[in-house]
C-alpha cells in the first residue's frame, strides 16, 4: 500500500469535501431585490420606485466592473419588464409603483426618492443600479455577491454618475409643480 504524505491526504479530503458540498439554485432577481430592500433600501427610509436604467451609461462604464456582468445589467434594462419584485421585504419599504418618472415624484412628495434598475446577473454576481434624487443627485452601481450558502451581499457601490448642483422640484407637464391628488 503506498504512502501518502500529509499534503496529499488534505487534498483528497478537500476534494471530497468539495463535491459533497450542496449545490445552489440557480440565482433569481427576486433574491437579490430582497437583499438589497433589507440591507439597504429599508434602512434608507426613503420612497423607492423600480424601472428599467442603464443607470446613465449609455451602454458603456469606465467603472471597474466584470464585462459579462455589466452586459446582464444591460440586457436586463433593455426591455421595460416592469419594476423589482422585492417579495416580503416590500411590507418594510415605501413603493411607488406608479410610473411617474422619479425627479417628478420627488416634487411631488417634497422628500427623496431612491430609484432602484432591473439587477443583471452572471453566476454568483449580481449589478443594480440605484439612483438619489434629492437635493443633490447622484446614481451609483450596486455590485452584489452571492456566498456558498445563497446569501446576497453587498461588496461595492460605484459612482456611475452625480449632479452636485441644488435641484429645484421640477414642475410637471401642465405647469404645476404638484400632482393632483
Amino acid at each position: 500500500m503506498p504512502r501518502h504524505t500529509q499534503g496529499t491526504q488534505l487534498a483528497i479530503v478537500a476534494l471530497v469535501l468539495g463535491g459533497c458540498a450542496p449545490e445552489l439554485p440557480a440565482p433569481r432577481e427576486q433574491d437579490v431585490a430582497q437583499a438589497l430592500a433589507k440591507d439597504f433600501l429599508a434602512p434608507l427610509g426613503a420612497l423607492v420606485t423600480s424601472s428599467s436604467s442603464d443607470c446613465g451609461s449609455d451602454g458603456e462604464t469606465a467603472a471597474a466592473l466584470p464585462a459579462s456582468l455589466f452586459a446582464a445589467f444591460l440586457a436586463v434594462n433593455t426591455t421595460d419588464g416592469g419594476g423589482l419584485d422585492f417579495g416580503p421585504e416590500a411590507t418594510r419599504l415605501r413603493i411607488d409603483d406608479s410610473g411617474i418618472p422619479p425627479r417628478l415624484l420627488r416634487a411631488e412628495h417634497r422628500a427623496p426618492i431612491v430609484a432602484v434598475s432591473r439587477i443583471g446577473i452572471d453566476r454568483d454576481s449580481a449589478l443594480a443600479c440605484v439612483e438619489v434624487y434629492g437635493v443633490q443627485e447622484r446614481g451609483f452601481f450596486l455590485l452584489l455577491r452571492r456566498d456558498h450558502t445563497g446569501v446576497w451581499t453587498l461588496k461595492s457601490e460605484i459612482e456611475a454618475w452625480r449632479n452636485d448642483e441644488r435641484q429645484p422640484p421640477e414642475e410637471l407637464p401642465d405647469g404645476s409643480l404638484f400632482a393632483p391628488v
